[in-house]
């Protein structure tokens, strides 16, 4: 019998199966791993957030410590065409249905993504970048964190890994949010439906769930947040 056990690393702390492998793990075998995870670990729904967590990278991709344009272009491409690679793989190992429709929506999606950064890095490829990673994160990071939530299998865990690989190449973490601590207004929005209220003022801002993450980078040395998080928190009502 195959050992999966080796996966588990990949699957708790969300690395990627794409990066630096020249040979990924095929996609049947990666989700008979992850099946395996979740019926041996049994995660709560609210769990599902802490598999978005991306760590600050020890170092910066070239391009981020020079603002290179030759290279940011490459760093780019080439986490784009990885991503566009896994998820192309992806579709072709999914039956029809919601989930299959969703995922060449997300293909579809890229394929805009990235004209609009090719037209805009001819002119400022820095800002270009800028706008193709926050473009990234909003058109697939809800949706993979709806997804995950919604479906019966592990379609969506497996693009999660896929954009956090895409994150990561583009020197992309997170910055860790925690329940029951106060919603820091420069990182992280309320969420739309936060209708926590309370009449202790003391619990006025404190996180009560966290949707989102909010998403940074190190560009030449200064710290830039790239994407507000997304928290329902409660709201003073005195």
């Amino acid at each position: 019998m195959y050992d999966f056990s080796r996966f588990d690393p990949l699957i708790t702390e969300g690395e990627s199966l794409f990066i630096n492998r020249p040979h990924p793990v095929p996609v049947k075998l990666w989700t008979k791993a992850l099946q395996m995870q979740r019926q041996k670990t049994g995660e709560p729904s609210d769990g599902v957030i802490l598999r978005f967590r991306i760590p600050e990278p020890e170092t910066y991709p070239e391009f981020l410590e020079t603002g290179d344009p030759a290279a940011l272009n490459s760093a780019f491409g080439n986490a784009y065409s990885n991503f566009y690679d896994a998820l192309d793989e992806l579709v072709m190992n999914v039956p029809d249905g919601a989930a299959k429709e969703s995922i060449e929506s997300m293909g579809r999606q890229l394929d805009k993504l990235k004209k609009q950064y090719d037209m805009r890095a001819r002119g400022n490829p820095e800002d270009a970048w800028r706008k193709a990673v926050e473009a990234f994160i909003d058109g697939m990071i809800p949706a993979i964190y709806t997804g995950i939530i919604a479906a019966d299998d592990n379609t969506y865990d497996l693009i999660l890994n896929m954009a956090n690989a895409f994150l990561q190449q583009n020197g992309i973490f997170t910055k860790e949010l925690k329940t029951g601590e106060k919603l820091d207004a420069a990182y992280c929005d309320f969420a739309e439906d936060s209708s926590a209220t309370t009449k202790d003022p003391q619990l006025s801002d404190v996180i009560v769930k966290i949707r989102q993450y909010p998403y940074l980078t190190v560009y030449r040395g200064e710290e830039h947040l790239i994407k507000c998080g997304q928290a329902v928190a409660w709201r003073y009502d005195g």
